[in-house]
């Protein structure tokens, strides 16, 4: 059983200057073609159930998709809806959220008129994205921003959470399966390969084919493509083998590597990280920063509201894959050059991903996608808390913690020991920060450093993005002391969701209801790549 699936975008679709485009007559042929042939549409869930193997469709099957990118409501509301309708079939819209608005201002697809649709049985709204980004130029952090806003904005608008992603200009990231599987997709869909249609049990869940029905004015009723083919011969080929083809795709690897280097290795943007670690047999170099380099997770819209862009030091102390469920945050004691410094050693096996300074810049060292070893029971469960949240799983068996988090470094002291006026640094240098007096003289120490509201507005971004990403609760941000016995870092004056109580008092860091709100970037799509 072959299911083809359908990739359009409107019928005024006009890309490289027509060599690529639909018109409305040739997707009403399109659409009578398949009526008169017998095709029966297909829903998401079906879609689903046919991967997973336990739906049968009929051997005539279609899956009709629609990118929405642009703002052409018109097109749907005078053309493509009643024509679905016409015919009694449905389709997957996928939407760009930025793209669908509240208003109908600029001739935009409204979420009332999706809202409609799918209440009539016509569609089914699932996730483009946010604002169309091309996913192979994104950090993995980013890209899993991208696409949890995109789900959390529809499962709002909609009632019903998206369950399959199309990628934005049919670009498919390194790992595609981890990254849709964090942000709570069961399938994704790509572009065209030839002679490539959906299967049962696809071994590419998370990159499924689309074809491409466009034509031009010069060469149509022969479509798009090396092939040639009429609309009619592209359908009748993709839903049987042809001789001599196998009718399976390549699997998409899904096996963690063993070694840091080759689990940097396995995403195409932390490549420059992968190569140096293992040339310098792990060991951090003076051209670290130069030769690996990646693009930090932070997303784009974060960054916007930070003073400072988010600064790549990379160390190549990582360890394997992972899915992070909480936050731990640490404070550093020293400086953040001695805190980089020390995470770079050969002689120690420390690292985390970020380090916020004072003044409110971050650095990070290590990807959120790959382990940092900021926490750990050392194998020993006893080691860390009784009621560590992050120390088991659900049948109470050990769990490192460090395997489960993404690891925060504050610049900050600590305790502050003797009386005011004859603090110091560490170093012994005389202490000229800010001074937090705890009343309850918290693990016997009365005096912390403060940490400046430069820092808590850049640590609070930080972490909200994090949490948005990766659908980290804000129980699950916790200090170092909620963890392992014998720390006590990040103290007292980081009062995360309780009002402190000391000199000077401080409202709550972070509230239940304060994650980062989505952004309303401009949906980027060029006159080139309009759609793909």
């Amino acid at each position: 059983m072959r299911l083809p699936a359908l990739e359009y975008h409107d019928t005024e679709f006009n890309m490289s200057g027509g060599q690529v485009q639909m018109t409305t007559e040739w997707f009403r042929e399109q659409m009578l073609w398949l009526r008169d042939n017998d095709f029966a549409t297909i829903s998401a869930e079906q879609l689903l159930g046919f991967l997973d193997g336990t739906v049968t469709l009929p051997r005539r099957s279609v899956l009709i998709t629609f990118d929405i990118g642009t703002h052409r409501a018109s097109d749907y509301q005078n053309v493509i809806i009643p024509t679905l309708r016409e015919m009694g079939f449905r389709a997957i819209i996928f939407v760009l959220t930025n793209a669908i608005t509240q208003d109908g201002s600029d001739n935009s697809v409204t979420w009332d008129m999706l809202r409609e649709w799918h209440a009539e049985g016509l569609i089914t709204v699932q996730s483009h994205g946010v604002y169309h980004p091309d996913y192979r130029e994104l950090s993995f952090g980013q890209q899993l921003w991208d696409a949890t806003t995109a789900h959390s904005l529809i499962a709002q608008e909609m009632g019903v959470a998206p369950v399959i992603f199309a990628f934005p200009f049919d670009a498919v990231p390194d790992s595609a399966d981890l990254l849709m599987q964090a942000a709570g997709y069961a399938a994704a869909l790509a572009g065209h390969r030839n002679e490539r249609s959906i299967l049962a049990a696809d071994p590419e869940r998370y990159a499924l084919p689309r074809y491409y029905p466009y034509s031009s004015a010069s060469r149509y009723p022969a479509l798009v493509g090396v092939e040639g083919w009429t609309f009619e011969e592209m359908m009748l080929r993709a839903i049987e083998p042809p001789l001599g083809l196998s009718a399976s795709g390549t699997p998409t690897p899904t096996a963690t590597p063993s070694t840091a280097a080759s689990a940097a290795s396995r995403f195409g943007y932390l490549s420059g990280l992968g190569r140096y670690c293992t040339s310098t047999g792990g060991v951090d170099g003076l051209e670290i920063d130069q030769r690996a380099a990646f693009i930090p997770d932070v997303s784009p819209y974060a960054q916007s509201l930070l003073d400072m862009q988010v600064q790549v030091r990379p160390t190549c102390d990582f360890g394997p894959v992972i899915r992070p469920d909480a936050v731990v945050l640490h404070y550093t004691v020293g400086s953040s050059e001695a805190s980089l410094a020390g995470f770079r050693s050969p002689t120690t096996l420390t690292s985390v991903h970020y380090i916020v300074d004072r003044d409110g810049t971050i650095l990070q060292l290590v990807p959120e996608v790959l382990g940092a070893y900021h926490v750990t029971c050392f194998g020993i469960r006893s080691v860390c808390l009784p009621d560590c949240p992050i120390c088991e799983d659900d049948e109470g068996r050990l769990t490192e913690p460090w395997l489960r988090s993404v690891g925060i470094e504050i610049v900050n002291v600590g305790p502050l020991v003797g009386e005011p006026g004859s603090f110091r640094y560490r170093d012994g240098a005389p202490f000229d920060g800010l001074v937090f007096t705890d009343y309850l003289a918290s693990w016997r120490y009365r005096y912390w450093e403060d940490y400046p509201p430069e820092q808590l507005e850049a640590l609070r971004v930080l972490v909200e993005d994090i949490q948005r990403r990766w659908g980290i609760p804000l129980d699950r941000v916790i200090g170092h002391s909620r963890v392992q016995i014998g720390k006590i870092d990040p103290g007292p004056a980081l009062n995360l969701t309780w009002t402190r109580y000391g000199d000077p008092p401080r409202d709550p860091i972070f509230h239940t209801d304060s994650l980062l709100e989505p952004p309303n970037f401009p949906v980027s799509l060029g006159p080139e790549t309009e759609g793909f």
